[in-house]
């Protein structure tokens, strides 16, 4: 084990933003007067915190019944970005046994909103959706596409792995893949967190239906894997949602786990894991990867559950993120309650989506820095910060608007 064992801390650590953006948006105009037409595209992208006292009175946030409107695509992009190839096929063999889903009301919107306040998403979302252009690789079990809260979603399949098919009316790995499609691509007024509604998701199941077992995990071989990560690159995915354990990891087969993983950071495709529900202290040929995001599961206070891995690659450039008690959507229509690192991934792989249809001329290292450097200071223990989603729009903003002047 290459991890040195640390007092493990709180997934949070108090990051305030500046009381008042207006000052780095005064230092920025008195470099040259004539500058107005640049500041003006940053003004057009901040939004002072003292706007937003209550995170839960934004659009997307509860007023006691739903969750709100669904927020258009902010307006005016910094740029407007080259069309992310996807595959043209949707997904229509996705389906429980050819019946429709039935139709339910919102439910847990209570818990909803805490979940995604307490990342400072509900402001974030409510600039924008998402953009179509914007390809998620959701490498994980198949995905109920006629599920009545995914029938506006842009869903694309792409071939290769089990059957898309989800073969058993409560299969586990289909509802799997479908509550994770739920938490970024549901619509905004269900009972799932719907991070990013407008943007795409690339469905690449790299497990199929499994016996219900109450100790099942979603997993896949190295092999596998890789072969689900180039296969979601080459249909123009821009981030992978990757929710699954190795199983059956060796020597021999990670190079090439390794290598697909090369070719995601060569693309310029961000990528984001699970670190594992198994309450140890370690790292996996995922998680160690420089170029990978490994995300922890925090409840509502910050704090890492005590299911989720930790270790030094993990605290080094990983992120918390909501993974205790969160709800969305099941396979047969009613709500579901799911916990663990799986469930915390779609936060992270939602916020970089948000923050690519914002700005969606920079690359995906200056995403992963974004939402490394806003999330608190790297740290030496194996416990890594929360994700401060607005914090990371807030420092894109002030960057771009910098490179632009200069």
């Amino acid at each position: 084990m290459d991890d040195d064992v640390h007092a493990p801390e709180a997934c949070f650590l108090p990051h305030q933003l500046s009381e008042s953006p207006a000052g780095d948006k005064f230092l920025l105009a008195t470099q040259a007067p004539a500058l107005e037409d640049s500041i003006k595209i940053i003004e057009s992208h901040i939004r002072p915190l003292d706007e937003i006292t209550d995170l839960s009175s934004t659009a997307c946030s509860c007023n006691g019944n739903n969750v709100g409107d669904k927020a258009e695509p902010n307006p005016s992009p910094v740029h407007d970005p080259e069309p992310a190839a996807a595959s043209d096929r949707p997904i229509q063999s996705f389906s429980t046994t050819g019946r429709e889903c039935p139709q339910f009301s919102v439910g847990d919107t209570v818990g909803r909103i805490a979940a995604l306040n307490s990342v400072k998403l509900p402001p974030l979302m409510e600039l924008t959706g998402g953009r179509p252009e914007i390809a998620i690789g959701l490498l994980d079990g198949p995905v109920v596409a006629n599920h009545p809260n995914l029938i506006e979603a842009h869903l694309r399949a792409v071939p290769g792995g089990p059957a898309g098919v989800c073969l058993e009316p409560n299969g586990i790995a289909c509802g799997h893949g479908t509550f994770v499609a739920g938490i970024l691509g549901a619509s905004r007024d269900s009972v799932a967190p719907a991070i990013c509604p407008d943007c795409t998701l690339l469905v690449r199941p790299i497990f199929g239906d499994a016996p219900t077992e109450p100790e099942w995990t979603p997993q896949a071989t190295p092999e596998e894997l890789a072969e689900a990560i180039v296969a979601c690159i080459d249909a123009g995915a821009r981030v992978l949602n990757l929710s699954a354990a190795l199983a059956e990891p060796s020597t021999r087969s990670e190079p090439r786990l390794h290598a697909a993983l090369d070719y995601a950071m060569q693309r310029d495709v961000l990528v984001v894991a699970a670190a594992g529900n198994q309450g140890a202290v370690g790292t996996s040929a995922i998680t160690r990867h420089p170029w990978v995001i490994p995300v922890v599961a925090c409840d509502l206070h910050g704090l890492p559950t005590g299911q989720s891995n930790l270790g030094r690659s993990i605290g080094r450039a990983g992120l918390g993120a909501p993974g205790e008690g969160i709800t969305s959507l099941g396979i047969n229509g009613s709500a579901v309650t799911l916990s663990g690192t799986s469930v915390a991934t779609p936060f992270v792989t939602g916020t970089a989506a948000l923050l690519w249809s914002i700005f969606p001329a920079i690359s995906a290292a200056e995403i992963k820095l974004a939402v490394s450097r806003a999330s608190g200071p790297r740290r030496t223990t194996i416990v890594p910060p929360l994700l401060d989603a607005w914090a990371s729009y807030h420092h894109l903003a002030m960057d771009y608007g910098r490179r632009r002047i200069w």
